[in-house]
């Protein structure tokens, strides 16, 4: 019987010793490989998140398209590396969300022009951006970005604009009610549209549907008074007191461009009888008495008494048109007391006549 060999050496082979060197170099490789990997992907997810709050900056204090070129930088990013590394970070989940911001720049960039200003050169892109998210949505943001389409036709399309042979963008304001029957930006911008051909009418009631919506309240009254200023006429200008008249019951804040507006439509329409009473007739005179003196009385600046007597004289011809005859009579004489004693003009006339006409009543 022979004796068993003796066990063999763990590395008595110098082949196997290679082989297991080899095996360990690419375990280390493969190790150093991965965590640079790991270090690309999370460095390039870094840059993407950075990218995009960079934009969200941007777009906060209007600069749109600073904004755009960043948010074009980051879906650039993420592209950026192998497929795998694409798939295995947070690629697609970071394209999806840079997708919705561009949309949501592009909307935001729209909001920003109003007739009746020049409006500014359009991003290429921003149509396209918009008609692939409008493909791809639902409901109310399908209804959003159709709605937006259709503003930025309109500019590209109406006087001034870039392309004076488009159609018209009713079809997407159409569209984006099927979507979404209230939706505030579809009604409104068809009410502009519809106030550029002088159907005020029709362009009123768009408007009160897109205020009916409770959403986007601030923009819509913005494109809505930039409609009604596009009138040069008695009931362009009856159309915009009512808008900011309907602010003033329902408490919105009105800027110091509304306001001076206003004032210019009031001292031109008080100046002419037939004016003034298709005012009275369109807006009722309780409801401009309101308007009246959260503008021009109660807030008045008593350092230019001359403005603070004509509100005041406004005021007392529409207490006069309601039928607020002891409200008028103060009224008139709050314009005297801010005009110098025996002053001479219209208006002075006008107070003292009809301080002198209550007189007798009062004697009774």
């Amino acid at each position: 019987m022979t004796a068993p060999a003796p066990p063999r050496a763990f590395l008595d082979s110098p082949r196997k010793t290679a082989g297991i060197v080899a095996a360990l170099l690419m375990l280390l490789l493969a190790l150093s490989l991965g965590g640079r990997f790991v270090a690309d992907v999370r460095d390039r997810a870094r840059r993407v998140a950075d990218l995009q709050a960079l934009a969200d900056q941007q777009q906060r204090v209007g600069q749109f398209a600073d904004a755009w070129t960043s948010l074009n930088q980051a879906a650039e990013a993420t592209q950026e590396g192998s497929a795998l590394a694409r798939l295995i970070g947070r690629g697609g989940t970071q394209r999806l969300a840079l997708k919705t911001a561009q949309e949501d720049l592009a909307m935001a960039w729209l909001e920003s022009w109003l007739p009746p200003a020049k409006p500014q050169p359009l991003a290429a892109a921003l149509a396209p951006t918009l008609a692939a998210g409008a493909a791809a949505a639902t409901g109310a943001r399908k209804a959003d970005l159709l709605a937006h389409l259709g503003w930025e036709a309109a500019f590209r399309a109406g006087p001034g604009g870039e392309d004076a042979g488009l159609a018209a963008p009713e079809s997407f304001y159409r569209q984006a009610i099927d979507a979404d029957p209230a939706n505030p930006y579809a009604h409104a911008y068809w009410g502009h549209w519809l106030a550029a051909e002088e159907k005020l009418g029709e362009a009123t009631s768009r408007f009160d549907a897109a205020l009916a919506s409770g959403r986007a309240r601030a923009h819509v009254r913005a494109v809505q008074l930039a409609a009604f200023q596009l009138h040069n006429s008695p009931a362009g200008g009856a159309a915009y007191i009512a808008a900011v008249a309907d602010m003033i019951k329902n408490r919105e804040p009105v800027d110091a461009a509304v306001r001076d507006r206003v004032y210019t439509l009031y001292a031109f329409t008080f100046d002419d009888e037939a004016s003034f009473a298709q005012l009275t007739a369109a807006l009722p005179p309780t409801e401009q008495i309101a308007l009246v003196r959260a503008l021009f009385v109660d807030a008045a600046d008593r350092s230019h008494p001359d403005r603070v007597a004509m509100a005041y004289s406004w005021l007392a011809r529409l207490q006069e048109a309601a039928g607020d005859s002891d409200g008028a009579l103060a009224s008139w004489r709050a314009v005297l007391s801010f005009l110098p004693p025996e002053a001479p003009g219209p208006l002075a006339d006008r107070a003292r006549a009809a301080v002198a006409a209550a007189r007798p009543a009062l004697l009774r």
